[in-house]
């Protein structure tokens, strides 16, 4: 807390915070807090949707199968 105070929590109680950005965070606080920073271009279901081309279709699907798979994808989820 900002005037040095400390919340006691049971063991089993976790707490979780989004923050905007860091830039008032000491390396300190980032490594006590175990921060995780994500960049917003990591954000969203396209990730996802990458990892699953490369890894989760079969390996004996075509590599035409698999772009027009994406366009499809990319069609109607960026429309819904």
């Amino acid at each position: 807390m900002a005037n040095g105070e400390r919340i006691g929590m049971s063991g089993h109680t976790r707490i979780l915070f989004e923050v905007d950005s860091l830039i008032n965070a000491s390396p300190a606080t980032v490594s006590r807090c175990a921060m995780v920073y994500l960049d917003p271009s990591d954000l969203g279901y396209m990730p996802f949707l990458n990892y699953w081309y490369r890894c989760k279709l079969p390996l004996t699907l075509p590599q035409s199968a698999i772009e027009f798979l994406r366009e499809l994808m990319e069609f109607s989820l960026d429309k819904g």
